[in-house]
């Protein structure tokens, strides 16, 4: 039997069914699978992105191209900063070796000019030790000229007194003889010498054995 509440169940069922699918039909008319022009303008709205994604590649790749120009030039640099950096290192081996050489022929050098200078100081010094020597002699020779001379002067007086005493000795021994000198003539005459040079040691016949004086 159909009854008033099952009338109103079913009223409220019905509402509730007309009322879901009216909320749901618009919905789902409203979506893109149901609406080609939204779809149509959701392309279009990628397209700025699309432009930009463009853009940013080619920068990219400008941007690569930069670095890897950057990268080769740093090579080329860095290569040709070690290419300078060994010739100079060459070149500084070159000079080590030059001024090697040239240390080397300078110390023989100076080697050589010592040994030329400790012989000409050897021969100075014997040079010097010769012209003292020579000095020294020089001076000897001074010496014993001036005593030459002064006993050459002296001479003639010794001669005298030895002629006087030897005469005055044989005066006194031999009175029957006598032999006088005078004082204003000298006594050590040349005959009187020559005798004294003939026989130093010659006496008188009584006279006693007398020192005889060599001259």
């Amino acid at each position: 039997m159909f009854t008033f509440a099952k009338f109103i169940s079913s009223s409220l069922a019905f509402l509730t069914v007309g009322s879901t699918g009216a909320i749901v039909a618009p919905v789902a008319l409203d979506s893109s699978i149901y609406r080609p022009t939204k779809k149509l303008k959701s392309r279009l709205v990628l397209q700025p992105f699309t432009s930009s994604e463009q853009e940013l590649k080619d920068r990219l790749d400008e941007l690569k191209s930069k670095f890897t120009l950057a990268l080769k030039v740093t090579e080329a640099a860095k290569n040709l900063k070690h290419k300078k950096m060994k010739d100079k290192f060459e070149e500084i081996k070159q000079k080590e070796e030059s001024l090697k050489d040239k240390y080397e022929e300078l110390t023989k050098k100076i080697e050589k000019l010592s040994k030329l200078l400790k012989q000409q100081s050897t021969e100075s010094m014997k040079k010097l030790y010769m012209q003292s020597a020579i000095s020294l002699l020089e001076a000897y020779e001074g010496y014993f000229q001036k005593l030459t001379e002064h006993f050459e002067s002296q001479k003639k007086t010794i001669l005298e007194i030895v002629c006087t005493i030897d005469k005055t000795q044989a005066s006194s021994q031999d009175p029957k003889n006598p032999q006088e000198t005078q004082s204003n003539q000298p006594c050590a005459t040349e005959e009187w010498l020559k005798q004294l040079k003939e026989n130093p040691r010659a006496e008188t016949a009584s006279a006693p054995p007398r020192r005889s004086f060599s001259i």
